[in-house]
């Protein structure tokens, strides 16, 4: 299960309409490093250039030397609450990520999202990159609680800005499932889809891939709660929305049809196992002979 990146728009009172997508190459690089004294400028602005010269040229071992010098220097020489403290803390954590030194990006990433909450307030949209890549950094260690908790932080955050209803929040939760059903926490699974599910409704997106993705989690979590009738109806929905979206040899049809196998040969369907049973090798049989 990987972590995705979600976009978020935003209107600003007094800013332009801005779209925010945070990959890994922008959230290193997103913001400039504003020097205060001689001291910073001979030393933090050097270590910074340097970093920033190791990004460009993807040598991201080097740039984490100049990260790591970066953050020491800022926390040294800056104030507490300097905002630029926060930005190369960030720096750090996500390139310890990018290296898969989860636990290393942890404790720049958490003192970057305080500092960012400390400046713009707990629900600004400027700390929503550092709640979103914390989110990534606990999933990756199976850290499910506080996944699921800095998950929540950043549905609170687009709901003040665009309201319950916006499509990242469906995003989020199509996270917040997976980490629901590591933490055998079925019910919140199933509370977390529905919600999701309704977002894309209202958004006219019911017959989506992502709607279908949906559906096909909701099989599992109406199976573990032991609702065998509402399993097998997300199951036809998510048969008929890939049906629809897909290209009849894409692979991720085959997959549905085993699927569907199972969960009706589990939920006592017989005929329809068999039917897409017969389905799952004939599709197989076709790829082979291609």
């Amino acid at each position: 299960m990987g972590p995705r990146c979600y976009a978020v728009t935003v209107k600003h009172t007094s800013r332009h309409r801005l779209v925010l997508l945070w990959p890994f190459l922008c959230g290193l690089l997103a913001s400039p490093l504003i020097t205060h004294s001689a001291s910073d400028k001979s030393e933090l602005s050097q270590a910074y250039a340097d970093y920033k010269k190791a990004v460009e040229a993807q040598d991201y071992e080097t740039a984490l030397v100049y990260a790591r010098k970066s953050d020491q220097i800022a926390q040294r020489e800056l104030e507490a609450d300097n905002l630029q403290r926060g930005i190369l803390a960030y720096n750090l954590g996500v390139l310890y990520y990018r290296l898969d030194r989860y636990q290393d990006s942890l404790a720049p990433l958490e003192r970057a999202s305080q500092t960012y909450q400390a400046h713009y307030g707990p629900q600004a949209i400027e700390i929503l990159p550092a709640v979103q890549k914390l989110s990534a950094t606990h999933e990756a260690l199976r850290n499910w609680p506080q996944a699921e908790k800095s998950h929540l932080q950043s549905i609170r955050i687009i709901e003040a800005h665009q309201g319950r209803q916006a499509e990242a929040i469906a995003t989020v939760l199509a996270q917040l499932m997976k980490i629901a059903e590591q933490q055998k926490e079925f019910k919140r699974e199933q509370n977390y889809g529905r919600r999701a599910l309704f977002i894309l409704n209202q958004a006219g997106k019911t017959r989506s891939l992502n709607s279908g993705r949906l559906h096909v989690d909701l099989v599992s979590a109406e199976m573990q709660l032991g609702d065998a009738n509402k399993a097998n109806q997300h199951m036809e929905w998510a048969i008929e929305i890939f049906e629809e979206n897909l290209d009849p040899q894409d692979p991720q049809l085959g997959k549905i049809y085993k699927l569907a196998t199972q969960v009706f040969q589990q939920t006592g369907r017989e005929p329809s196992a068999r039917k897409y049973r017969r389905m799952a090798r004939d599709f197989s049989e076709s790829k082979n002979s291609e």
